[in-house]
């Protein structure tokens, strides 16, 4: 999972600094462009990993330029992925399989749960596994086909406070303001 996760931290990096360079060069380069070249010039070393993660990298550095050009969002420029900050890797739901305890993931293999997933449903989008404090963690996103019930609760109501009344509530009802001055006077 190491080895996964970390050439996915290189496809991106490696991704992100040609992007930059082209940037600082006037050359815009399209997200699918460097995917292709990094698939040509990939080195040996990566014929041990699964081949989707510049995929997914690919998939990342788009989602973080798109959210960067965001007019509306306060962003920064992407950052490169440092080794030390997040150890995580992604597979696309297709390629995993799930059987009670255990999860198959792609050139890994089967391995163990802790405990079984807790909705029926089928995998969508991606699975994520990601190390945290020297444990290991796989996410799932589960389709289940049902919408969760409301919860019934007690009766909501809004309440505006203002200066001519203390509040006037959602229901119509107003309570005055108590104007202690008037009752000096």
């Amino acid at each position: 999972m190491f080895e996964q996760a970390g050439y996915e931290r290189w496809a991106f990096n490696s991704m992100l600094g040609r992007f930059k360079q082209g940037l600082d060069n006037g050359i815009w380069w399209d997200a699918g462009a460097l995917h292709n070249e990094l698939r040509a010039r990939r080195p040996e070393w990566t014929a041990a990993r699964w081949a989707n993660g510049i995929t997914q990298a690919r998939d990342d550095l788009k989602a973080a330029v798109a959210k960067w050009r965001d007019k509306k969002l306060p962003n920064r420029f992407p950052r490169f992925r440092r080794r030390k900050h997040e150890v995580a890797c992604s597979f696309p739901a297709a390629t995993c399989r799930v059987e009670g305890r255990r999860v198959r993931i792609p050139k890994l293999g089967w391995v163990r749960m802790r405990e079984p997933v807790r909705f029926d449903g089928a995998l969508v989008h991606r699975a994520t596994v990601r190390r945290v404090a020297d444990r290991w963690w796989v996410s799932f996103t589960v389709d289940t086909q049902t919408a969760p019930t409301p919860k019934r609760g007690r009766h909501v109501v809004g309440v505006d406070v203002g200066v001519k009344a203390l509040a006037v509530t959602s229901d119509g009802a107003e309570y005055a303001n108590p104007k202690p001055l008037d009752r000096a006077l």
